[in-house]
Order: structure tokens, then C-alpha cells, then sequence
């Protein structure tokens, strides 16, 4: 499972740099999943820094091919304690 739940951006933030940006949404990278089914369905207004943005987006996926077990074990490493 993947979530993003809530997001806070703070001033040194490029999005407000951008005069052009209205609006902000997460984009993850995971294995190799389609981008698409990994971005939040919706983009927030863009609000001052430090401004607490709730995606409370969640989506599941299955790594039961052994390409992918190979591929998120090379991606967690020795971290993992389990």
C-alpha cells in the first residue's frame, strides 16, 4: 500500500517560485507501475507555504511476480529489518 495523506510545502519550495502554478498534486515512483496509477486523482489549490494540503489518497498494489519481489528487494536493500 501507498499513501499520501497530508502534504506541507515550505517557503524554499519551487512551486512558489512559479507564478504560473495554481495548483499542486503527488506523483510517485514505485517499481515499475504506471505513472498514472500512481498520482493523487486530484490537484489543490496552491496555498501559502507551510499550508497543510490532505490528499488522503491510497492505493494497493500486488507483488507477487517475481520480477517485482526482485525489484522491491533491491529497492529496500539491507534497510529492512524484516
Amino acid at each position: 500500500t501507498i499513501g499520501v495523506h497530508d502534504l506541507v510545502l515550505n517557503d524554499k519550495c519551487s512551486v512558489f517560485d512559479n507564478d504560473n502554478c495554481e495548483k499542486v498534486f503527488v506523483s510517485v515512483e514505485f517499481l515499475d507501475y504506471p505513472q498514472e496509477a500512481l498520482e493523487t486523482p486530484y490537484a489543490l489549490v496552491k496555498g501559502e507555504p507551510n499550508t497543510k494540503y490532505s490528499f488522503n489518497f491510497q492505493t494497493d498494489f500486488s507483488v507477487r511476480d517475481q520480477s517485482k519481489k526482485h525489484q522491491l528487494s533491491e529497492l529496500i536493500g539491507t534497510q529492512s529489518s524484516g
